[in-house]
């Protein structure tokens, strides 16, 4: 069988091939789509049968409508077709199998009579169909060329029949025998046709109209493409769904935590009535203080959730720049981790400006300066922080700097993707999306991130941004 035949059978989802393809019954050939043109080139009458009678059995077996149309004695194939095809007279009996003579059909066939001839084959297709039968297998011949005009009408005919059988439920086979056509009309025949069966050296072969080869070539190319992009897409979305299926488990876990320890704040809160709370104004405030903590944790992790929906939808986060003093935000976002901080026994130090104005979102500012105090706070507790800011001629350097244990190099480019996590500790939990949020904010201010450390020396992150962003 044919080898592109062969892979099309496999490709083809059982369901769809009736629709698509019909098997030609051909060895050398195997599956046709519908709509197919052809031609065969024979030398004696066993090499036409060889062709004739498992293409007409196929079609049979196949429920298909089959007419042959012969210039010549139409005993001869009948003949023959009795011979080798069981029960063909039951089938010529139902009008399954018809025979025509090729003069009554296509005298004086060109291009400017093709119409009502051609017009006369769709009409046997929509009876066969309409009768129930899958769809309608013609093959016509010998075709002899009495003048070079003969020749070039029918070529002309053939052209059109190319065009219209397109979308039909029809193949059609044309029949020619090679000693009464030179090279050149067998040249002009090929290209009338999508392609030709041949026999060469005892095996017949196809040869393929070359124009349309190219064209074959190039759908397929293109259809290779498409299927690549649809793989792609594909792969895309499943690891989008993936994505959205861990970042929901993680996160529902994470907001469980601070909402479970505020419930428990609260109760312990009220059960304490007002001459308790006189008495035990440390243990109140204690409760008061872990309550805003608590609150921090469930804000920072509203806004992660908040950007990574807009990142996961293929949005930009969106920003609103206007112009604020770095150095009070700062020190305001310091403050706020001043609990956090007592919990974590460790020290922020900060070397800033008394003052220095920008003109960046500072919610998203915040965001940043919040994340990695966060990180640097539960990844190195017990041990000083440091933040650092400066200008120069470029813009502003902000750094953040914690002595914790540090991350290995051949680890760093992973820590500013999604779901990583600084240690791989399992007692630290998180969405591991910190650090890459903090990523899409600092690019999408038009500054950049990065990461010195190694194990032992902790971990300093660098942002460089503009003062302005138009």
């Amino acid at each position: 069988m044919n080898q592109n035949a062969t892979e099309e059978a496999v490709c083809t989802p059982t369901f769809l091939k009736s629709k698509i393809v019909t098997d030609s019954g051909i060895p050398a050939i195997g599956l046709l789509k519908w709509g197919t043109h052809f031609c065969n080139f024979y030398t004696t009458p066993q090499d036409l049968m060889e062709v004739l009678i498992p293409y007409f059995q196929k079609g049979l077996n196949n429920n298909e409508l089959c007419i042959w149309i012969n210039s010549e004695d139409t005993n001869l194939v009948y003949n023959r077709l009795i011979q080798d095809i069981p029960d063909i007279k039951t089938k010529i009996d139902k009008g399954q199998m018809l025979l025509f003579e090729r003069e009554v059909w296509f005298r004086n066939a060109c291009a400017e009579t093709a119409e009502p001839l051609l017009a006369n084959i769709l009409a046997l297709e929509k009876n066969a169909l309409k009768q129930g039968y899958t769809g309608l297998r013609v093959a016509g011949g010998p075709t002899n060329f009495s003048t070079p005009q003969a020749k070039n009408d029918f070529l002309c005919f053939e052209n059109k029949v190319c065009a219209t059988l397109y979308n039909h439920k029809i193949i059609a086979l044309c029949c020619y025998r090679t000693c009464e056509s030179d090279s050149k009309v067998i040249f002009d025949v090929i290209k009338s046709h999508q392609f030709a069966l041949i026999l060469q050296d005892g095996q017949w072969e196809m040869v393929e109209n070359a124009s349309l080869k190219v064209l074959k070539e190039e759908l397929q190319k293109q259809n290779n493409e498409l299927e690549n992009q649809v793989k792609l897409r594909t792969m895309e979305l499943e690891n989008a769904l993936k994505s959205r299926d861990h970042f929901l488990s993680i996160a529902s876990h994470e907001l469980k935590t601070p909402i479970t320890a505020l419930s428990l704040y609260v109760d312990g809160i009220l059960s304490m009535d007002k001459k308790y709370v006189m008495g035990h104004v440390e243990e109140f405030m204690n409760l008061i203080r872990k309550i805003k903590d608590q609150s921090l944790c469930l804000e920072i992790l509203i806004n992660k959730l908040l950007d990574f929906t807009w990142v996961l939808n293929k949005k930009n986060i969106p920003l609103e720049f206007q112009y604020f003093d770095l150095s009070n935000m700062i020190q305001r976002v310091v403050e706020k981790f001043a609990g956090k901080c007592r919990s974590a026994k460790c020290e922020i130090k900060t070397n800033v400006p008394s003052s220095l104005t920008v003109f960046l979102d500072p919610t998203r500012i915040e965001q940043v300066l919040t994340n990695l105090l966060d990180n640097a706070i539960k990844y190195a507790p017990e041990h000083p922080i440091s933040i650092n800011l400066r200008q120069d001629f470029k813009g502003i350097i902000l750094e953040i700097k914690d002595q914790g244990k540090g991350i290995a190099r051949s680890y760093q480019e992973l820590v500013f993707k999604p779901y990583m996590q600084l240690l791989s500790n399992k007692t630290q939990y998180g969405m591991g999306l910190g650090l890459w949020l903090v990523q899409q904010i600092v690019t999408a201010h038009k500054g950049n991130i990065s990461l010195v450390s190694d194990i032992g020396r902790g971990c300093h992150f660098i942002i460089k941004l503009p003062t302005e962003v138009s």
